[in-house]
């Protein structure tokens, strides 16, 4: 295959049905370029400015595309050491990934389908969860003969949070420190001490 070399040069390239394996671009500018239906398997880009990047429609060929094949399967993307503040991702499939030493702060998600999700070692201090659940009855999605399967919290800091407007039914708290711990105004240590009287009475 031919190699080209340009080198300290101003060009405005048109590119189509054109191989680009293995080519390499070094310490150059890229600013509103654009890139459609192209096999980027593998690529690597380090130390680069993309601001303002808008990054979409992207995975393997769909259905009716003609490289479309059903069983083959997208190799994982890898993000290493990148400033992503402020991005927005919208209507993308994360399934299976793996957020590992980031900084989550003030991260805001909504309208997700985190079933089966697993949050381990994190900082959570100020987070506010709310209307959480299956797809409510109006929701694209919804399914009324669908069951949430249960949330499971182990080993968890949860020292002055607030529990409000929520279906608690079938929970259960085990070996848990309940201290200051209340139930609609009642502290639950109160409420236990007046159970344990009320089974000794009974004995």
């Amino acid at each position: 295959m031919e190699t080209i070399e340009i080198n300290q040069a101003a060009k405005i390239l048109n590119v189509k049905q054109a191989m680009l394996d293995g080519s390499v671009f070094n310490d150059i500018s890229f600013k509103n370029v654009k890139i459609t239906n192209a096999n980027m398997s593998d690529l690597e880009i380090e130390g680069a400015q993309l601001g303002g990047a808008y990054i979409h429609n992207i995975g393997m060929p769909p259905q009716g595309h003609p490289l479309f094949d059903p069983e083959k399967k997208q190799l994982p993307l890898r993000f290493e050491d990148c400033n992503l503040q402020g991005t927005h991702i919208t209507n993308c499939n994360l399934s299976g990934s793996v957020f590992d030493d980031i900084s989550f702060k003030n991260v805001k998600i909504t309208n997700a389908n985190m079933s089966g999700m697993e949050i381990e070692g994190a900082q959570l201090g100020g987070a506010y969860i709310h209307n959480i659940g299956m797809p409510p009855q109006g929701h694209l999605t919804h399914n009324p003969d669908a069951i949430q399967r249960p949330l499971r919290f182990e080993d968890c800091n949860l020292t002055g949070s607030t529990i409000t407007d929520c279906n608690l039914s079938g929970v259960i708290i085990a070996d848990c420190n309940i201290q200051g711990m209340k139930i609609n105004g009642i502290l639950v240590e109160d409420l236990l001490k007046v159970y344990a009287s009320n089974l000794n009475v009974q004995q």
